[in-house]
């Protein structure tokens, strides 16, 4: 059974404030997650997704994937947070090209 667990975290400094950015990718029993979040002035916005049989193939294979966050990303910078600053937001809603 493959077994693998990475987490990363860049901060950047922009003129509204500090952005942290996570990513987190998480593969057990045959399964796998991505999860990125954004905590910012705003507040903290997140997305997960699952991983396909493809991707999955190749983080057993150690290959590297500019583009695997890409649509997680896309969907968090597309939220909005409504009320308190403190709120974590999630979404499941797929982007169209």
């Amino acid at each position: 059974m493959f077994h693998y667990s990475s987490s990363t975290t860049h901060g950047i400094i922009t003129d509204s404030g500090k952005k942290i950015k996570t990513t987190n990718v998480n593969v057990e029993n045959g399964q796998g997650i991505i999860k990125v979040s954004v905590e910012d002035h705003k507040g903290i916005h997140s997305d997960t997704r699952r991983l396909t049989k493809g991707e999955m193939k190749n983080i057993q294979q150690h290959k590297f994937m500019p583009k695997l966050f890409n649509k997680t990303l896309t969907n968090v910078k597309n939220q909005k947070v409504r009320g308190k600053t403190s709120k974590t937001v999630r979404t499941t809603k797929k982007v169209k090209k």
